[in-house]
């Protein structure tokens, strides 16, 4: 079975050493998921994804956020 990609886009990135972390929002078989993952700069200065990353569902993202409310900054 093919993975069939409807929509993508990005909600929004933030910058780390050596490159960003991005969350994107993709249709992915009919269902949205949420990609968080790491990019890297690479010699042409442009944003690349690396394999480091995790792709959620979005009852999955709302239990994500109800956890990392308990973090303290």
């Amino acid at each position: 079975m093919a993975l069939q990609v409807s929509g993508e886009r990005e909600l929004g990135q933030f910058q780390v050493p050596g490159g960003a972390i991005v969350v994107r929002l993709a249709i992915l078989n009919g269902k949205s998921r949420v990609d968080i993952r790491r990019y890297f700069s690479n010699d042409d200065v442009e944003l690349a994804p690396t394999h480091k990353g995790i792709n959620l569902s979005p009852s999955q993202v709302i239990k994500l956020v109800e956890i990392l409310k308990e973090v303290k900054e």
